[in-house]
């Protein structure tokens, strides 16, 4: 499991993702193991790896952040000022929204240059969907993620890999719009898999 953690965190082109990759695979391990132990270790080398980082920019940039500065970082690559645009946007119609990918077509109206996501699709869901879209996307996410935890303990084939899928993507998704935002590539992919975990399950 450690390679297979090893081979998406080189592959990776984000830090959401290699985030969304480690919280996997800590969702599998109590899974994967016998001993329920195993977690002990595992947090330890995690907490490990933060402090190995923490002492070195250079590993922190190159692992971590996928070649980005600290500086990069503190300003999330210039997303909080899109967040901040889109904050504006949901305070103008903060109970339905503007509507669904809003971000899509987001431009200067809010104070922001033209973009085409949000990088988080909570935000996404927020500013074009208003409180009462984001509420029902967050409710259907948390019971997602408990079907498929029940699917896992329960031993139905697919449960245990859906678990792990589902966590990761909702960690990226507060890095790339996922669920809540317009059409990516990615969302075929996790239609798929939503369509497998609801027949299957």
């Amino acid at each position: 499991w450690a390679a297979a953690f090893a081979f998406f965190v080189v592959i990776g082109t984000s830090a959401g993702s290699n985030i969304a990759v480690a919280a996997g695979m800590l969702i599998l391990l109590p899974f994967l193991s016998r001993s329920k132990l195993v977690i002990i270790p595992a947090a330890l080398a995690c907490m490990a790896v933060i402090v190995i980082m923490g002492t070195s920019e250079d590993v922190v940039s190159v692992t971590l952040l996928s070649g980005r500065s600290l500086e990069d970082v503190q300003t999330m690559t210039g997303r909080t000022n899109l967040w901040t645009a889109y904050w504006n946007a949901f305070l103008e119609k903060p109970i339905l929204g503007h509507g669904f990918a809003i971000v899509a077509r987001l431009g200067d109206q809010f104070g922001t240059v033209a973009t085409t996501n949000a990088h988080n699709g909570f935000i996404d869901a927020l500013a074009g969907l208003g409180v009462l879209g984001f509420l029902t996307m967050l409710i259907y996410s948390i019971k997602l993620v408990t079907e498929a935890l029940r699917a896992s303990r329960a031993q139905i084939a697919g449960g245990l890999g859906c678990l792990a899928a589902f966590v990761m993507m909702l960690v990226n998704n507060n890095s790339k719009s996922i669920l809540g935002g317009s059409y990516d590539p990615v969302v075929v992919g996790v239609f798929a898999m939503l369509a497998f975990f609801h027949i299957f399950t």
